[in-house]
C-alpha cells in the first residue's frame, strides 16, 4: 500500500485522468453559520476489478453507485480514505495530465492542514480553503 510501483503510479493516473474526480465539498454546519470544507477524490466505473484494485493499493472502498438494469450496466464507486489521500494524490502527480490542475489543488488544499477542532477557523484560512473549492468548481464545470 506504500510502495506502489511506477507502472501503477501511471496506470492509476491515467484511470483518473479519465473517469475520476477531483473536489473539494462544503459541509454545511448545523452549530455554525460558517460551513467548512473536505477535499473528495472517487471514480466511478462498471468494471469493478479495476476499483478493487485501488483499493488494494490506496485503501478505500468500493460502493454500488447505480443498480443498472436492461439499457445499462451496473456502476461502481471507489472512495480514496482520508488517510491515504495525500499519498495517492502525489502519487499521480508526476504522470496525471488532463487532472493535474485539479490534484495539484487538492494537494494544495491538504497542506493546509484538517482545521482547528472546535475553534472557530481565522478568516484567512477559512477563505484559502474556499478559493480552492471555487477553483475546483471552475476546473470541473460541464460544458464549452
Amino acid at each position: 500500500m506504500h510502495n506502489t510501483a511506477s507502472t501503477d503510479k501511471a496506470w492509476v493516473a491515467g484511470f483518473m485522468d479519465g473517469e475520476g474526480s477531483f473536489v473539494v465539498a462544503i459541509n454545511n454546519s448545523t452549530i455554525s453559520a460558517r460551513h467548512s470544507y473536505s477535499p473528495k477524490v472517487s471514480v466511478g466505473n462498471t468494471h469493478k476489478p479495476s476499483l478493487d484494485y485501488l483499493v488494494s493499493l490506496y485503501g478505500g472502498k468500493v460502493c454500488l453507485h447505480h443498480k443498472g438494469s436492461h439499457k445499462s450496466k451496473i456502476v461502481y464507486q471507489w472512495y480514496c480514505p482520508k488517510e491515504s489521500m495525500l499519498t495517492f494524490l502525489t502519487d499521480i502527480s508526476s504522470y496525471i495530465r488532463i487532472k493535474r490542475p485539479q490534484v495539484l489543488l487538492l494537494l494544495e488544499f491538504l497542506s493546509l492542514g484538517i482545521g482547528h477542532s472546535g475553534v472557530r477557523m481565522p478568516d484567512e484560512d477559512w477563505n484559502l480553503r474556499r478559493d480552492i473549492y471555487e477553483k475546483l468548481r471552475y476546473l470541473n464545470r460541464k460544458g464549452p
